[in-house]
């Protein structure tokens, strides 16, 4: 059997994530010999590469520490003789392996051990699995984090908590495991063939990711047999939720994740319907279970639905990065949705009997039926209805899925014929751009002969297909070819990375509400925004007070000189780094684009003071990781940078302001076929369209921090507020709505 206490621990720091262009910056290792460490390694290497300001920002390694380290060239003897034949430990270690490989080491064929993949598959309930957060949870002393030897000897002490963390497996769940290892080379599968007895470590759960409801005033619709819209700002909409005597037989429908998952603490008797796709399908996981050898990620999802045989969507196995890549896989189809035997309609079936129900947006759009076997549905979040709609049923086509649909030679054929067709399209209707372009369909472009050959292509596929499920994937290409159909936006995208696209998307979520909603029973919005509403139907409204008080601040802008002209942001850093520093608890700075974001961000780090903690999107890692650090972090002052779109990915525990500082007025891009597609609805596109939608946006914004008492301060950094006449209207609402 296997010692897992006898192993090196190794991590690095690298310039960037291809091993092909990028070098290692830092080596660190240990030598652990029964559990105990024997021996270390760490080292600066010196690269001529540049090394970003974000890897700065994350490594504190910059040139100057490098100046005098040895090439890596050098180091490799010293790293292969510390190796040996040990197996390798580490947080994402076939990261390291594959730099170190790609740089010439010669690691003989030894174990990888991931601490990633065992935290995901033992603690699946941890809000990310990072170095940070199992740290964090753990009780880990973890200080420099993403420095190589703290990193190391943080997964040192990881691991030590792993190995003493074993599953409770019956006899039948053992035996699957054992048939399962004889078909996969995944070295940890062996872990879970040990005679040892069942033992779990506790959490150390942070207070503030534990759900507490606040108090609000009972909203007492019981004898009101309608459905209901709530978009309470300031409010976290579950509270909300929580305050209306609803009916039996009632449907909890939310946009956000986060909401749905809250909805679930609130009402843990509530069943939760997931979407066909999120349910893992009993014969495709037979299927895939027959094949004679598995690969590493095909074999840890098996293995996860062996340990929680109760557990059957995506969301609650919670699949690793592999994983998901070998889920299409196994999901469930559109035609197998429809079998009694599978987990999505048995899922289906049980809440046909319940008296409360889960579900989200894009479940119920692609399903609208569904909503007549309720009495009653609360739908949160409802300002999301419309972009849900888009992302439900909207669809990018492009050549790599259409391949991935059939492995018939035929069917491949066809597709790069196709999409060869498509790409001589994009060639001529968009010039080589380093950007995106997106073009909605014209008249010249309809006419072509491209076009009029692939509409010709794609209905002789259609005709000739009877597989089911190339059938479903076809209807997109048909909604594309068929330009008479008002009901669908049609656009090309022409991507330099990725190449010609076709897509297309619901032109309104109207129509879909006024036919399974709105015609068949009453409704009612609950809100104090409800006059933002330019893409819902028109229904009675039921106004709830709100007392929040907002403070809205336009600096001088003379100060800031040529706001949108080149040259700006230097004078902008120079306000926020005097500015940031004056405010206290809990800060946003809140951008257009990542872009912009990005750019501020490394320029501000670099001035603001060390006792305030500063955090930004796509820099302080993924949505989970940032939560939990932004939330859990030490310091008194933060500041998070984010964009406005963004925001809807955290809940209000994460967006519970006490200042905001809004870069740009939250218009939406023009240009994105969408929104000018919808636009073109309107008499006048820009007064009837953008400037509600970009109300709605600012609302969302500054809803995010006023659930609290008290003053809070919204700094408005953009010209066009007292350049342009709308400026002033945009921002109005906010005094209206107070």
């Amino acid at each position: 059997m296997t010692d897992y206490s006898h192993y090196v621990s190794l991590d690095l720091e690298t310039t960037g994530l291809d091993p092909s262009s990028c070098d290692i910056t830092e080596i660190a290792m240990i030598k652990v010999r029964n559990g105990e460490i024997v021996d270390r390694m760490e080292t600066f290497v010196y690269t001529p590469l540049e090394i970003s300001q974000h890897i700065s920002y994350l490594t504190g390694i910059t040139a100057k520490d490098l100046e005098n380290a040895p090439d890596f060239v050098q180091l490799i003897p010293k790293i292969e003789e510390f190796i040996g034949s040990d197996p390798l430990m580490g947080h994402n270690i076939w990261f390291d392996w594959n730099f170190l490989t790609e740089k010439g080491v010669k690691i003989p064929d030894s174990a990888l051990w991931d601490t990633y993949l065992m935290s995901n598959i033992l603690y699946p309930e941890l809000p990310s699995h990072s170095l940070e957060t199992n740290s964090k949870y753990f009780g880990i002393h973890h200080v420099d984090s993403h420095r190589a030897m703290a990193d190391v000897m943080a997964c040192y002490e990881l691991w030590k908590i792993l190995i003493d963390t074993f599953p409770d497996l019956t006899d039948e769940q053992k035996e699957q495991i054992r048939k399962l290892s004889q078909k996969t080379s995944w070295p940890l599968m062996s872990y879970f063939l040990q005679d040892k007895t069942a033992h779990r470590h506790v959490l150390d759960v942070p207070e503030t990711f534990l759900y507490h409801p606040h108090e609000l005033s009972s909203l007492d619709v019981r004898d009101r047999n309608e459905h209901l819209f709530i978009h309470d700002r300031g409010q976290d909409p579950v509270d909300r939720a929580l305050s209306i005597k609803t009916q039996s037989r009632t449907l909890y429908v939310a946009g956000y994740q986060h909401t749905l998952d809250k909805l679930q603490k609130a009402f843990p008797d509530a069943i939760r319907l997931h979407p066909p796709y999120a349910y893992l399908s009993e014969l495709r996981k037979q299927e895939l279970l027959g094949k004679k050898e598995l690969q590493h990620a095909e074999a840890m999802l098996l293995l996860k639905t062996i340990l929680y045989p109760y557990k059957s969507s995506q969301e609650e196995l919670v699949l690793s990065h592999p994983e998901r890549s070998v889920w299409r896989e196994v999901q469930t189809t559109d035609e197998e949705s429809l079998l009694p035997e599978n987990p999505y309609q048995k899922a289906y079936q049980v809440t046909l009997k319940a008296d409360r129900v889960i579900s989200s947006h894009f479940q119920i759009l692609t399903d609208l039926d569904y909503l007549s076997h309720f009495n009653q549905l609360v739908i949160l979040e409802p300002q999301l209805l419309e972009g849900n709609a888009t992302r439900s049923f909207g669809k990018g086509l492009y050549l790599d899925q259409w391949l991935q649909q059939s492995n018939d030679s035929q069917w491949k054929k066809k597709g790069e014929y196709l999409f060869a067709l498509v790409d001589q399209l994009g060639k001529r209707i968009a010039p080589a751009s380093p950007y995106p372009e997106h073009l909605i369909l014209t008249d010249t472009i309809i006419q072509s002969n491209e076009f009029t050959q692939m509409k010709s292509g794609i209905k002789e596929v259609t005709d000739e297909t009877q597989d089911p499920d190339l059938s479903s994937y076809l209807k997109y290409f048909q909604a594309f070819f068929h330009p008479s159909d008002a009901s669908w936006i049609r656009w090309i995208s022409v991507d330099p990375k990725r190449g010609v696209s076709l897509h297309v998307a619901p032109m309104s979520v109207k129509v879909l509400l006024d036919k399974h909603v709105f015609q068949k029973a009453s409704s009612v919005i609950i809100s104090n925004t409800a006059d933002y509403y330019p893409v819902l139907p028109e229904m009675e409204r039921m106004e709830i007070a709100s007392e929040q008080q907002i403070s809205i601040i336009r600096p001088d802008l003379d100060l800031i000189t040529g706001s949108k002209k080149d040259g700006d942001q230097e004078a902008m850093i120079s306000y926020l780094s005097d500015q940031i520093p004056l405010q206290k608890g809990k800060t946003a700075v809140i951008f257009s684009s990542k872009t912009v974001l990005k750019r501020y961000f490394f320029d501000l780090v670099k001035v603001i003071p060390d006792t305030i903690a500063m955090l930004g999107e796509d820099i302080s890692g993924g949505s989970g990781k940032l939560q939990d650090r932004y939330l859990t972090v030490e310091q008194e002052n933060k500041v998070l940078f984010m964009t406005y779109r963004s925001l809807r990915n955290y809940p209000l525990e994460v967006l519970d302001f006490d200042q905001i500082f809004l870069q740009c007025l939250p218009f939406d891009p023009p240009g994105f076929p969408v929104h000018q597609a919808r636009s073109e609805q309107y008499s006048n596109a820009f007064a009837d369209y953008a400037m509600p939608m970009t109300q709605q946006n600012l609302l969302e914004i500054v809803s995010n921090f006023t659930h609290r008492e008290g003053e809070k301060k919204l700094y408005v950094l953009d010209r066009r507020v007292q350049e342009k006449s709308y400026g002033e209207e945009i921002i109005g609402i906010l005094s209206d709505q107070d």
